[in-house]
Order: structure tokens, then sequence, then C-alpha cells
């Protein structure tokens, strides 16, 4: 393993739940299941806890071993550092589109004439900076930022409360259950299935019998305050208007009486999302490292930055055409990276450790 650098439970703890909300509180599938968002929440947290338990076995089942080495490890070398290649590059697509999410998110709601390119040079820098200061200092900034994401949440939630109206919860299944479905399968891949890139992560724990143990419960938080923002959001604006409108959660701040608070809610999604591009930063540098067998993945920063600017600003003409694919084509896309390929290296890894013991 090239960075021997170890992290406590609870920094582990809240890079996944600032990995989690990252994006996710910018795109919320759930919206567009209108007054059953809450359901879809609470499905695609069932699926999430699967998932994360899928992770933290392969973990457990292969000690001291990142996702590199434990591909070639199931594969051989020259397959395993082919798929390891691809999830190289589905690292780097994912986080140009965590840098685009939050691209357009900026332009369109806090600097309207600010050039992308700038936008998405400084995103990408502040990750850079992060990256070569290393791991350490990557989980130390989430434990001192993730608290202030939970704080505000809950502040917002209590100011809040004089808008509420409980009849947007109904009727209930109006539409039937395709939707719900239909936006569970979506959220089970953003950003649950995302969080495959903590295989890169997890070695790194101080205690690794708790892996399990600290990311099942990070998950389940995560996915407590997605739903705590779904349901806010939802009793403001109803939903017509949640299943309508870009932002509905940024949005449903400006309800707040009095008080211009909306800052609030975008510096949350700014903490979220840099802790989530860090994390997915530090899991392409250290990647390429590892497949080329080098000692330091620092060198690789610099040439990554450009790329994901480059990418980030080439990828979509518009906003719009960014929503439709990932509604329609990224959960299939990133099938295979998430939930087909993790599912067959934790099988094997079982049935390699029980023939070990066996022996």
């Amino acid at each position: 393993m090239l960075d021997k650098v170890k992290i406590s439970s609870f920094q582990l703890s809240v890079l996944i739940i600032g990995f989690t909300l990252g994006s996710s509180t910018i795109f919320n599938p759930a919206f567009m299941a209108g007054s059953d968002a809450w359901m879809v929440i609470v499905l695609s947290l069932l699926s999430g806890i699967v998932l994360i338990a899928i992770f933290s076995y392969i973990s457990i089942l292969n000690p001291g071993k990142t996702l590199i080495g434990i591909l070639t490890d199931v594969f051989g070398k020259i397959i395993g550092k082919f798929i390891a290649g691809l999830y190289i590059w589905y690292f780097i697509h994912l986080l140009s589109l965590v840098i685009r999410n939050f691209m357009e998110f900026i332009s369109a709601t806090i600097y309207y004439e600010t050039p992308m390119l700038f936008i998405s040079s400084i995103l990408v820098l502040v990750c850079a900076y992060k990256i070569k200061k290393g791991l350490e200092v990557m989980a130390r900034v989430a434990e001192l930022l993730i608290p202030i994401i939970i704080m505000i949440i809950f502040l917002l939630l209590i100011t809040l409360i004089s808008k509420y109206d409980v009849s947007y919860f109904f009727p209930v299944l109006d539409k039937g259950l395709k939707p719900v479905l239909k936006a569970s399968f979506l959220m089970m891949t953003f950003p649950y299935g995302e969080l495959v890139a903590f295989l890169m992560i997890f070695p790194h724990l101080n205690k690794q019998k708790n892996v399990f143990k600290i990311a099942s419960i990070s998950v389940i938080l995560a996915g407590l305050l997605l739903l705590v923002v779904t349901l806010r959001t939802l009793l403001v604006l109803g939903p017509m208007m949640v299943s309508r409108i870009i932002y509905p959660s940024f949005i449903s701040v400006k309800f707040v009486p009095e008080i211009h608070i909306e800052v609030l809610s975008a510096i949350n999604l700014l903490i979220g999302g840099a802790t989530k591009g860090c994390v997915l930063f530090y899991s392409i540098v250290m990647g390429i490292a590892q497949i080329l067998k080098l000692d330091d993945y620092k060198p690789f920063v610099l040439p990554i930055s450009t790329i994901l600017v480059g990418l980030s600003l080439w990828l979509y003409e518009s906003f719009y055409e960014q929503l439709s694919w990932a509604e329609e084509i990224y959960p299939f896309y990133a099938l295979p990276f998430q939930i087909i390929i993790p599912i067959y290296v934790l099988i094997i890894s079982y049935k390699r450790n029980k023939k070990n013991l066996n022996n």
C-alpha cells in the first residue's frame, strides 16, 4: 500500500457522510416521485446498506489491499489491471460529473456571470491542494467541516417550521409504484453505489475489524440526513414544485421568514461536494500509482486536475442534457462498477478465504 497514513473511525465516518450527501442535495432523484419522495429515500437507503456491506466485506476479506490490489488478485495481473484501469476511468468520469454539477449550481444561483472555466478550475484546485497534502489532512478537514453540514441541516429544518404543509404528503402513491421504484434504482447508483470508491480508503482505517460497523452506521446517518432534507423541501414546496424546479433543496431555504439564509444551504452543498471530490480524486491518483507500481501518487495530481477541468467543461452542452443522461443512462453505465464486479469479487474472495481456512 503506497500511503501508510491511518485514519480514525470518526474520520472515515465523516468522509462517508460527506461523500454520500455530496451532490445528492443538488440533484436529488427522490423528487421525481413527488409526494412519495420520502419513500424513495427509505427504499434506496436499504439498498445502500446492502451495497456498503458488500464493499466492507470485500475489504475485510482482503486485508491491507486497495481496490487495485484486490482486482489484480481476483482477475490476474493482465485482466485485473485492465479492469482497474476501467475503474480509474469511471472515477475520473464521475468526478467530472460532480464538478459539472457544482459548476452549474454555482453559476445558476450565486455567481451568474462568472465563467464556468474559472469555477471549474477553482473547484479542482481546492481538491488538488488537499490531495497533495495527503489523506490525513483530507480526513481532518472533513472531521472539522462535516459536523457543520449536520448542524446547518437541522437549523434550516427548524427555521422553516412555520412554512410546512403536511397535506403535501398526500395522496400516497398517486402515480403508482413505478416512479418510486425508478427513482429508488437511480438513488441506489447515485449516491450509494458510488461508495465503491471507499475500497481505496478502507485499508487506511486504523481498526480494520470495524470497517463494516463504521461504514454501515455512516451510510444510515447520511441516509437519514437526506431524508430530513427531502422532507423539509417537500413540506415547503409541495410535490408539484419539487418535481419541476432544478434546485428544490436550495429554493426551499428562500422561504425562511425575513432572513436571507440560503447562503448556509450553499455552504452545505460546497462542503459535501468538496468531500466527495477529494475522495474520488484520491482514488484516481492513488489507483494510477498502484497500477504503475510507483511510490508516489503526487506527480499525477496536476495532470489529472487538467483533465478534470477540460472534461467537466466538455461533457455536456447544457444542464438539461446532463440531467437526461444522469436519469436515463448513468444507472446502467455505473452498474458493472458498483454492483456486478463487486459481487463477483466478494464471491471469489469469500471462496478463497474459506479454502485457506480449510487448509
